[in-house]
């Protein structure tokens, strides 16, 4: 990641988190910041109906013989569209949907429905890197985890407080250094 990439996807995320009128220490729904952004969405079993044939589909979402699929983001014409894996977790799924959503918020190119035929679904790491900080970002803010911090919740605590997974509850912990500042909260 580009220096000084980290600390403006925490500037993003909490103003995205004011205009929704959320608080730092407020776990954030993320099928209201896809509405609010005007971005479609879709469940896995329902982008029949949107008109996909079975091919793109399958190149859309099981791409590299991939059998566990979690959400991915397309160009449409009227913008993005997001389709996601219904049978997960509300943690899970609502992870995947803030990954997709911070590669649209950072601005990051996608396949289209048009050229799905030629599409190989390659990733760019350093993308799905920082979509994963952004994510982060916007569902465990750094001041919301010193808040859970702070009122001694166990991971497992700030996880069902946020609405995330105990593996993103973990990351986020180790990824913005808490273990080495937690004698600075209590």
């Amino acid at each position: 990641m580009k220096r000084g990439f980290k600390a403006e996807a925490q500037r993003k995320s909490i103003a995205i988190r004011t205009d929704l009128g959320i608080n730092h220490y407020e776990a954030l729904d993320c099928f209201k910041l896809v509405e609010s952004l005007g971005i479609a969405i879709f469940p896995v079993e329902k982008i029949g109906e949107f008109g996909l044939t079975t091919e793109q589909i399958h190149t859309i979402c099981y791409a590299k013989g991939k059998q566990e699929f979690s959400a991915t983001t397309i160009s449409v014409p009227f913008g993005h569209l997001i389709i996601y894996n219904q049978t997960h977790s509300f943690a899970r799924t609502n992870s995947s949907i803030a990954h997709e959503v911070s590669h649209v918020i950072l601005k990051h190119e996608f396949s289209s429905i048009s050229d799905m035929k030629e599409v190989s679904r390659e990733f760019d790491q350093g993308k799905e890197d920082e979509a994963n900080w952004m994510a982060g970002c916007l569902l465990l803010p750094e001041d919301g985890l010193v808040w859970a911090l702070k009122r001694n919740m166990t991971i497992q605590n700030i996880a069902d407080h946020f609405c995330i997974s105990k593996q993103m509850a973990t990351w986020r912990y180790n990824a913005t250094g808490m273990m080495n500042r937690i004698g600075y909260f209590r």
